[in-house]
């Protein structure tokens, strides 16, 4: 399973859909270590620590210290 860290959850345009940010390991379509900007989460669950996007099951690692702003949009991120 693709794994997520220093992930931030965001909105897209402030409405209820919702994308992950973070550095992607264990994706070979993105590579180690690389931001990136998911598709649209499907569901999240925190107790588990995974979310599910159209394409993909992310286990969350740790979350990003620093936070996004929800509605911020995030330019020139890799869509995974």
């Amino acid at each position: 399973m693709s794994k997520i860290e220093n992930w931030t959850l965001i909105s897209l345009n402030g409405n209820n859909h919702y994308q992950i940010t973070g550095q992607v390991f264990g994706d070979h379509r993105c590579g180690e270590g690389n931001d990136i900007r998911t598709s649209s989460l499907r569901s999240i669950d925190f107790e588990k620590g995974t979310a599910q996007t159209l394409n993909t099951l992310y286990d969350l690692g740790s979350h990003a210290l620093g936070t996004i702003p929800l509605g911020k949009s995030i330019e020139d991120d890799t869509n995974c």
